[in-house]
């Protein structure tokens, strides 16, 4: 989403069970309930749903800065599983994660599908 300088956007088609993810790619943007708190590029910020379960969606509203922005969001169902966070790797369980670590030394994390016979 690009949005000229000083834009407010709002989006409010997520039902109120999505959680919502904003990752700004360039400029800066505030997404506070009063948009004033402005964040700098290279920032995620999480939404989690709305408390208030009377409305059927949630609704953002994000102001730009000054010289605009460019974001992407994301709004999905929570998959509630556990998360197990090593560096550049997530994966569920830390037992997970260990053999992730253990292929990579190994050069066989990434694994490449079979070409198919004609």
């Amino acid at each position: 989403i690009n949005l000229e300088a000083n834009a407010i956007w709002s989006y409010n088609e997520s039902p109120n069970d999505h959680t919502l993810f904003l990752y700004l790619i360039d400029g800066n943007l505030a997404a506070d309930e009063a948009l004033e708190q402005f964040e700098e590029q290279a920032c995620a910020i999480l939404m989690s749903s709305s408390s208030d379960k009377t409305a059927p969606n949630d609704q953002v509203q994000v102001k730009a800065g000054p010289h605009g922005v460019r974001f992407f969001l994301i709004a999905a169902k929570p998959l509630h599983e556990a998360v197990s966070w090593g560096g550049p790797i997530v994966m569920n369980t830390r037992e997970e994660l260990d053999l992730a670590f253990e292929e990579l030394e190994k050069g066989t994390f990434i694994k490449h599908a079979r070409p198919k016979m004609l």
